[in-house]
């Protein structure tokens, strides 16, 4: 019954902040504690962003997160904030994916994510557009309509909210302020688990990493060959890994589009260009069981204990290894210190810290 009331989750902010290691400590020691764990934080200065993941309770991580966003929005300035990667506010994006099974889960996370919202509007005068599950206005269910022009384009939407009612936030100001452009929006929601890999292209063409980029995600004219299920993707220079472009995908479906057949239609469309992956946060162990098996030849099928979170598919270690080296992670280790692929692993990093759910043992 506890499990219902208050389940495990996952949650994954992302703040605009990726080169002043300062604000992300003092952000992350905000998330972390009352009984929530940061699991991976994962700065990137060319995106000026960080990626961090956390577990817990439902109620510690929301609470968490109204710590960290209070934090952010203290120490993130939008009017001076510049980076690669778009964003609409210092705490952007904050998804929280629920990790154990069931209907009355379910129901109490979107209460819950309702009422963290309404907190993070009043507290801190805070612009919230509602995601995925969480959505109000179906054409908002998806992120890209969220962050729709990024940061520069929100004094305009706001306008066209009061006009028409077309846009703008959902909950919050309602007026574009000095304070609103200090902070800028945060887009909230429950989501699935997705995958966000960034892949890293031997070319500093933009142009290439953008083409390619277009041809394989799934929203775009109908026709194209490549495109792929369940895919977003977009293409960008990052100057911190000598110039070289990448494309940046998140995979909402990991078993319509694995990582090992993105990886495999990139490779097609750049003429063999790709030089790896890199992973942005947490995966699920089975993407790297399944990317070890077909580098074995085999052809990963489902298996029963495929849900949300798996830890036997970490069991074969040497498995796992292999698909790190079919997708490519090591290939960073020139411009990025190198890490253990067990902190990449989602389950391995809940069980470290005691917060696997029992479903999931």
């Amino acid at each position: 019954m506890l499990s219902e009331l208050d389940p495990f989750v996952e949650a994954v902010p992302n703040f605009s902040e990726g080169r002043d290691r300062r604000v992300i400590d003092t952000i992350a020691g905000a998330l972390d504690g009352g009984g929530a764990r940061v699991l991976h934080i994962d700065p990137n200065a060319d995106a000026n962003r960080t990626v961090i993941t956390l577990g817990g309770r439902l109620s510690s991580v929301t609470a968490a997160l109204h710590r960290g966003v209070g934090a952010a929005v203290s120490h993130i300035d939008m009017r001076r904030q510049q980076g690669a990667h778009i964003r609409v506010g210092a705490a952007d994006v904050l998804p929280i994916v629920l990790l154990e099974p069931g209907v009355p889960a379910r129901g109490r996370c979107l209460e819950a994510i309702s009422a963290l919202g309404d907190r993070l509007a009043d507290d801190y005068e805070l612009p919230i557009f509602l995601y995925e599950g969480s959505a109000q206005r179906r054409p908002f269910r998806a992120l890209p309509r969220c962050r729709r022009g990024g940061y520069e384009a929100l004094d305009s939407r706001f306008a066209a909210g009061l006009a028409t009612g077309s846009d703008g936030p959902d909950l919050g100001p309602k007026l574009w302020s000095d304070q609103v452009a200090q902070t800028g929006a945060t887009v909230l929601g429950l989501r699935s688990l997705l995958v966000a890999m960034n892949f890293t292209l031997d070319s500093s063409d933009q142009q290439l990493a953008a083409s390619v980029a277009a041809a394989v995600r799934s929203s775009g004219p109908a026709g194209r060959p490549h495109a792929l299920p369940s895919v977003r993707a977009v293409g960008w220079t990052m100057a911190g890994y000598g110039g070289r472009v990448q494309v940046s995908v998140n995979l909402l479906d990991i078993d319509e589009s694995p990582a090992h057949r993105v990886l495999e239609v990139l490779q097609e469309l750049s003429g063999g260009l790709v030089l790896g992956g890199e992973l942005i946060g947490l995966a699920p162990a089975r993407v790297f069981r399944d990317a070890g098996l077909v580098k074995r030849g085999d052809v990963p099928v489902p298996k029963a204990g495929d849900g949300v979170l798996n830890p036997a598919a970490a069991a074969d270690w040497e498995l796992v290894c292999d698909g790190s080296e079919l997708l490519g992670f090591g290939h960073l280790d020139a411009w990025k210190p190198g890490e253990e692929l067990r902190a990449r692993i989602l389950e391995l990093r809940l069980a470290a810290v005691g917060m696997l759910p029992e479903s999931s043992d």
